[in-house]
């Protein structure tokens, strides 16, 4: 059977969304250890996969880079998140990686957000 094949997987994934987040969250421990030994395994794999990335990215490597060897500080509250339900911003978000000045500061619910709607 196809069980373990890559689309397949990613059809359970996009229409069980909401049973995985909840198992997830009920299953927090064991759900953590499982991905330590995930990653031990396939070091090697996520080692590739993870240079592959910053080969294909090297604009927003520069960008976070920027932002930490200068010790930019983020707004205390996100600036994206609707006044009545504030967070606090934990992350930059860079609209545009040649202006690595340029930040906004959100939370990470909303950067997300952000990276779903560039996608679309």
């Amino acid at each position: 059977m196809g069980y373990n094949k890559p689309e397949t997987l990613k059809k359970y994934r996009e229409t069980h969304k909401e049973q995985i987040k909840e198992y997830v969250e009920t299953h927090r421990e064991e759900y953590r250890r499982y991905q330590a030994n995930y990653r031990k395994k396939h070091l090697g794999k996520i080692r590739e996969i993870m240079r592959e990335w910053r080969e294909r990215n090297p604009e927003k490597i520069k960008a976070e880079q920027f932002v930490n060897n200068n010790h930019l500080p983020l707004a205390e509250f996100c600036e994206l998140c609707p006044q009545d339900d504030l967070r606090k911003a934990t992350e930059h978000h860079h609209p545009d990686y040649d202006y690595r000045e340029i930040f906004v500061s959100v939370c990470v619910k909303c950067h997300k957000y952000i990276g779903m709607m560039k996608n679309e």
